[in-house]
């Protein structure tokens, strides 16, 4: 039965996603994250559920909702499609391209996002990347950073990176 609060009319970047667990199930994952200054690295095995968490963000960046029908402007050009939030819309996803490897557009090369968010207390900017394998499509690495500002708080400053091994 269809999903009738999904679309089918913009790239299905959680379809994407969700596509990629079984096959990163059990992959080594190299994370660096730059966190309000404070550096980190590990070395991870990730379990289906575990991918899903970490690539959780790239999944709410879907823009195939119902309310987002009329809301992105599309834009093709050779082997990317651009899709821009309209003037007026209502939306945290700015903009969503698409490069792909193959100009009918099947296979992504890379995805990107960025949104934001801001009320009377709190501005959020984020921007996400994944990349992918020409010969096999699957994922391999990400790139989220964001800046988070609540008011009389210090902003915090996030950066993370992941390449699977």
């Amino acid at each position: 039965m269809a999903n009738p609060t999904q679309l089918d009319k913009y790239f299905a970047l959680k379809d994407l996603i969700l596509d990629q667990l079984p096959d990163l199930q059990g992959r080594e994952l190299s994370k660096i994250s730059h966190i309000n200054g404070k550096y980190d690295s590990s070395l991870v095995t990730l379990d289906k559920d575990g991918w899903r968490k970490e690539l959780d963000l790239f999944v709410h960046a879907d823009i195939n909702k119902a309310a987002n029908a009329t809301a992105y402007h599309i834009e093709e050009q050779d082997k990317t499609t651009t899709y821009t939030l309209k003037e007026g819309e209502k939306g945290e996803i700015k903009s969503l391209w698409v490069e792909f490897y193959d100009a009918e557009k099947k296979r992504p090369a890379s995805v990107n996002f960025e949104s934001a968010s801001e009320n009377l207390f709190y501005q959020s900017q984020t921007s996400g990347h994944l990349s992918f394998a020409t010969g096999t499509g699957a994922l391999k690495n990400y790139q989220v950073e964001a800046r988070q500002q609540v008011w009389f708080l210090d902003p915090n400053s996030i950066e993370v990176r992941g390449e699977l091994k």
